[in-house]
């Protein structure tokens, strides 16, 4: 009987990840085709992927543990497929989120970024690359790589970042 049972739960685990994976596999095959010049898309493509392993590890975890128990089959399903889900793309993900939040909380990028190029590149400042911009005018790019690089030698001669001072400590 148990042989049957953990037979049954390899080979559903194998159609369950197998599929899954497939579907993650085809899917960025046939958008890999498309344009790149959609805002946020890779980052969009990575949450999707991580959703859906996340999910089907979570379903094949709940039905391994939840042979005894529903009580004990759910609870485990849950934190598999979080673990799951974390770690094909989901930390990722909140790492962006988080970092555009904190960001914009500064007041060094604005929330919506992708209306702040468009703009610019409607100004003539910047073009569109593929999926990224760049600056039309050498000068303009040589201008501001050299603020990044006074910027970084007077930050490391300091050895403190102009544009941190005063929210360290709240």
């Amino acid at each position: 009987m148990l042989v049957h049972v953990l037979l049954a739960f390899g080979m559903l685990t194998v159609l369950l990840l197998g599929s899954v994976g497939g579907l993650v596999i085809v899917r960025g095959e046939v958008k890999a085709d498309k344009a790149k010049d959609i805002p946020n898309r890779g980052i969009r493509r990575t949450a999707r992927s991580a959703i859906l392993v996340g999910f089907a590890v979570g379903c094949v975890s709940a039905m391994a543990y939840g042979l005894g128990s529903l009580d004990i089959g759910l609870p485990n399903g849950l934190l598999y497929g979080l673990a799951g889900g974390l770690s094909y793309g989901g930390y990722a993900c909140l790492s962006h989120a988080a970092l555009r939040l904190v960001l914009w909380r500064l007041g060094a990028m604005p929330l919506d970024y992708a209306r702040f190029l468009d703009y610019a590149t409607g100004c003539g400042f910047l073009k569109k690359d593929g999926g990224g911009y760049s600056f039309v005018y050498q000068p303009v790019r040589e201008f501001f790589a050299s603020q990044r690089a006074n910027t970084h030698d007077r930050d490391v001669a300091t050895d403190e970042s102009p544009h941190l001072s005063g929210h360290a400590a709240h």
